[in-house]
């Protein structure tokens, strides 16, 4: 992860941003990660009307692991609200050892790339990552975390923005988003820039890590990757404790 965080820039004419402030469009921005839980969930990040002919979406990287109460609300359009969060970094482990879903945040983790969360009570919650954003720590994506199991999540280096006039408070549960987007993969570099065009969509210049996205396609698997080789890591972990 670049030392100075990420950063994209969409540029846009003033009509096009004209059009958007008219017709109630919000830019939304949700995160990308790898998971061991094929039942993870993708949730909204960022939700704002701050945007004008150039904007900046800028975050530290930073990330923290959570959990709340109960798992009867794991769906779409469910808002993830979390009761226990901490700050931890690639390669380290979060035990939750209280029914309340507080624990300690050790390490090594049972992977060196992966956040790894440790459920040694008997209580089902749920559970997942958030990263940073002005300063707080905002959901990326929610998981059933079942008592005496371990699950591995590896925060990506991918953004997917859109625009929607569908109203999804962050924290939201989404599979769909109503509106065009575009993916863009900062794997290996700090900062992209892309363009909107109310009537022509997202553009990136024909670079490869730039990747449209239709407003009827489903975003789950963009921005959730089902890894076998953490569900094997996380099976071996269970092992072990």
């Amino acid at each position: 992860m670049p030392t100075g965080g990420y950063e994209v820039t969409i540029g846009m004419a003033a009509a096009t941003a004209a059009a958007l402030s008219t017709e109630g469009a919000w830019l939304y921005a949700l995160l990308a990660v790898e998971t061991s839980n094929r039942a993870t969930l993708p949730v909204v990040w960022l939700q704002s009307r701050r945007y004008s002919e150039k904007t900046t979406v800028r975050w530290p990287g930073a990330c923290a692991a959570y959990t709340s109460p109960g798992r009867d609300s794991i769906g779409v359009g469910a808002r993830i609200d979390p009761g226990f969060s901490v700050p931890i970094s690639t390669g380290q482990l979060l035990t939750i050892d209280q029914p309340t879903g507080t624990g300690q945040v050790t390490q090594p983790g049972p992977s060196a790339k992966a956040l790894a969360i440790f459920n040694q009570t008997t209580t089902p919650f749920t559970a997942g990552v958030s990263q940073k954003l002005d300063g707080v720590f905002m959901p990326i994506c929610t998981l059933p975390l079942y008592g005496q199991s371990v699950e591995l999540i590896v925060p990506l280096e991918q953004i997917l923005l859109a625009f929607s006039t569908r109203p999804m408070t962050p924290g939201t549960v989404v599979t769909l988003l109503l509106g065009p987007g575009m993916l863009i993969d900062l794997t290996g570099a700090s900062e992209r820039s892309v363009q909107y065009d109310i009537n022509r969509g997202w553009s990136c210049g024909g670079q490869t890590w730039g990747r449209a996205v239709a407003p009827i396609e489903e975003v789950l698997p963009l921005l959730v990757k089902r890894s076998e080789a953490l569900s094997r890591a996380a099976r071996r972990a269970v092992a072990s404790m």
